[in-house]
């Protein structure tokens, strides 16, 4: 596909693995792997916004913002609050089903095969345990990379078990 286009509301302020997810496959490769952007960009920026966070680590964090800002800026064309209700007429929500690639289906019948999802869906087990199979689903819908990720960083420090629900 020569050109390809996104519409969406706030895609930094809503979770930085999505954005990702929009940058590659708006811009393949512009970023890294997903790997090199959790590092360079995602972990010092979310340090950042800790409360906790070192003076240093919130300089860096804050540096990374606008390398990524600048970076994607020069594709993305951004719309305040204010331009959009000055010139678009009321919002209308509209609900589309999309099916799911054949990727998804089969990764989706495997989750809810695991043991975890089995018990969240016989309506046992912690509620912090349902939000994250719920999670883990939502993530797979979107785009299955946003969950190999998270996978992937659990499987890598050991955490077999949590990575493959969270």
């Amino acid at each position: 596909c020569m050109r390809r286009v996104i519409l969406t509301g706030t895609p930094v302020q809503n979770d930085l693995q999505e954005f990702y997810a929009i940058i590659e496959f708006v811009n393949p490769g512009i970023l890294g792997s997903a790997t090199a952007y959790r590092k360079v960009y995602e972990e010092p920026i979310l340090c950042s916004r800790q409360p906790s966070c070192t003076e240093e680590e919130r300089v860096l964090g804050e540096e990374r913002a606008t390398e990524l800002s600048r970076l994607t800026g020069m594709f993305i064309l951004r719309r305040t609050q204010e331009i959009i209700n000055r010139y678009l007429p009321p919002r209308l929500d509209w609900t589309l089903f999309c099916e799911l690639s054949p990727l998804q289906q089969h990764l989706y019948k495997h989750l809810l095969c695991h043991r975890v999802f089995r018990t969240c869906l016989q309506g046992s087990g912690q509620t912090n345990t349902h939000l994250a199979c719920i999670t883990a689903l939502k993530k797979l819908c979107n785009h299955p990379g946003l969950l190999h990720i998270t996978m992937k960083e659990r499987m890598d420090r050991g955490n077999v078990e949590s990575s493959l629900y969270e």
